[in-house]
């Protein structure tokens, strides 16, 4: 779509800005039109709209919201971080960081909507109690998404030297692209892994010690380690960068994995419960 933007209506770069603007506005629309054309019968949850009870207990809401943001926050301000490194290198790296992030939010698309759903019925079955399911779910959902991982391993191996082909002609940024594949793939394991860690901790009511883990890890971990890595005495340049993250990633997954296996389920269940009433 962006690339026809570009070729019919001739904006350039401010079209793909424009596309992406029609695409989010566009988004809450068709779910609001869904909703009440196709699946009125999700609307039996909503008891109304109540000016008074619209302002009660807005504390509880902030403190999971705001851990919530800084989860995502820490891990994407990372990512941004070393996309702005990758200009120090050359022109043609940073095309090819270009290029990787691009793919990377778009596989993204994959593990990320399903671990909001699997959230959504994992926080749905501690709140009622059904802590027996909610172990099965949990196992169950980090199976798929390990799944999800290799899937994009795949993806990202086998279509190596295709990729550069889709977005340049420069034959330098297409074999920065293919050299790197391999690692940002592994990279992408672990971020589906991550992205259900993260979820289920959202379920459970723990997204501050997500949004700790992810901002300690990050920001004392893997952004200086691909610092070293790209600029020190290994000068792996955008190999170098991407270790850091994907290294990263494998931590957060694996301690995220342990919090949620030590947590008391029932302490939670508890907790969801209070809240509600």
């Amino acid at each position: 779509m962006l690339a026809n933007t570009q070729k019919h209506l001739r904006l350039g770069f401010e079209g793909a800005a424009a596309a992406i603007v029609v695409s989010n506005t566009l988004q809450p629309l068709v779910l609001l039109a869904y909703i009440r054309l196709f699946a009125p019968s999700t609307m039996e949850c909503w008891p109304g709209l109540s000016i008074r009870r619209s302002f009660q207990n807005w504390g509880p809401m902030l403190k999971l919201s705001v851990a919530g943001v800084g989860m995502v926050l820490a891990e994407w301000l990372a990512f941004d971080i070393l996309t702005f490194s990758a200009s120090y290198l050359s022109a043609e790296h940073l095309a090819a960081q270009s290029v990787l992030m691009t793919v990377c939010v778009l596989m993204y698309h994959i593990p990320m909507p399903i671990s909001i759903a699997a959230s959504t019925r994992f926080g749905n079955l501690i709140g009622y109690g059904a802590l027996g399911a909610a172990r099965t779910a949990w196992k169950t959902h980090y199976v798929i998404f390990a799944f999800i991982g290799v899937f994009d391993i795949v993806i990202l191996t086998s279509l190596r030297h295709v990729i550069g082909l889709i977005f340049t002609d420069d034959p330098k940024v297409r074999l920065i692209i293919a050299a790197v594949a391999p690692v940002v793939a592994a990279a992408q394991f672990f971020d589906a892994t991550a992205a259900i860690s993260n979820g289920l901790l959202r379920g459970l009511g723990r997204q501050e010690i997500g949004g700790w883990v992810n901002l300690v890890v990050y920001y004392t971990f893997a952004v200086p380690l691909s610092m070293f890595l790209t600029y020190g005495p290994p000068r792996l340049e955008l190999t170098g960068l991407w270790i850091g993250p994907c290294l990263g990633l494998a931590i957060v997954t694996f301690v995220l994995a342990a919090y949620m296996h030590m947590a008391d389920w029932q302490k939670a269940h508890e907790y969801a419960r209070d809240r509600d009433e």
